[in-house]
């Protein structure tokens, strides 16, 4: 195994603002949605501002009992992983699970999705659903049909038809990258196990404090 990655810092491949922006426009800054977890209904948050979905380890066991906690271990290295919520607190997380997440589109189908959540002890109001689960189940049906926005107004009854099509005609837009990070001439090598600064450049319209991914070329 390679000791040491070589890397290029390529492009930022979250969703840019000005596309966040529209989606904010139009389903607020609290989008409830009414899911399906493994079957079993429940009310959401869609946080559009970020891509991993969260449970409430005690939410697990009273909803979905036959749930099968996993180590972070098979999804990162050393089992350890640190994110931050706004504002910059630490969230801590122990597990992660997979669950079959789902809308009920015209009261009879389902369109689903199996999403892993990272699993924390901290309380949460409701269950949280990344922006790229929503994204997908909006695109096409698990027929591979269109969706119709008609058919998701029950996973979303705070919007009128024509803001559910708008937000349906806008996640299947391909969002284009911020573009190219700069880094130098030269490749940077990082440490295998170690976090280092980058000074970088990037040519895009964002906020000071906006946080992007950077996806290093490995080719």
């Amino acid at each position: 195994m390679c000791d040491k990655i070589s890397a290029h810092i390529k492009q930022i491949s979250h969703i840019s603002p000005k596309h966040y922006k529209k989606v904010m426009k139009l389903v607020g800054r609290k989008c409830l949605v009414n899911a399906i977890f493994d079957g079993v209904p429940a009310i959401a948050l869609w946080d559009t501002g970020a891509m991993p979905s969260l449970l409430n380890r005690d939410w697990c066991k009273k909803n979905l009992p036959n749930c099968d906690f996993r180590d972070l271990k098979d999804i990162v290295d050393d089992g350890k992983l640190e994110l931050e919520a706004v504002g910059g607190t630490n969230l801590p997380y122990d597990a992660w699970i997979e669950v079959e997440v789902g809308v009920s589109l015209d009261g009879k189908t389902v369109q689903y999705v199996h999403v892993p959540f990272l699993i924390t002890n901290l309380p949460l109001p409701e269950p949280i659903i990344g922006y790229n689960v929503i994204e997908y189940l909006c695109a096409t049906d698990n027929r591979s049909h269109p969706v119709a926005p008609v058919d998701m107004k029950k996973a979303f009854p705070h919007l009128s038809k024509k803001r559910m099509t708008s937000l349906i005609n806008l996640l299947r837009q391909t969002p284009a990258d911020w573009g190219p990070v700069m880094s130098g001439r030269s490749d940077v090598i990082i440490p295998k196990g170690q976090v280092i600064p980058i000074v970088s450049r990037v040519r895009t319209e964002c906020s000071q404090n906006t946080v992007g991914i950077f996806e290093p070329n490995l080719g």
